[in-house]
């Protein structure tokens, strides 16, 4: 069994505004299952430093995934 680790890190920057910025990172684990088959999972990590008033500054997202290669 292999495994591939994935990351993927974005920041969206307020050039007005320097402490005003957000970020999104996408982790991910996946492995072949064989037969065309992957099974993938990971955590999307959202962060808004100067959120919307009454929404959390940072949101998770865990995710499965099957995955079929034609």
């Amino acid at each position: 069994w292999g495994f591939e680790l994935r990351d993927l890190f974005t920041i969206y920057p307020n050039f007005e505004d320097s402490q005003d910025f957000q970020f999104r990172n996408e982790a991910t684990l996946g492995t072949a299952l064989g037969g065309g088959w992957d099974l993938l999972g990971g955590v999307i990590t959202e962060y808004d430093r100067t959120p919307t008033p009454g929404l959390n500054r940072k949101d998770d997202t865990y995710f499965i995934g099957l995955g079929y290669t034609f």
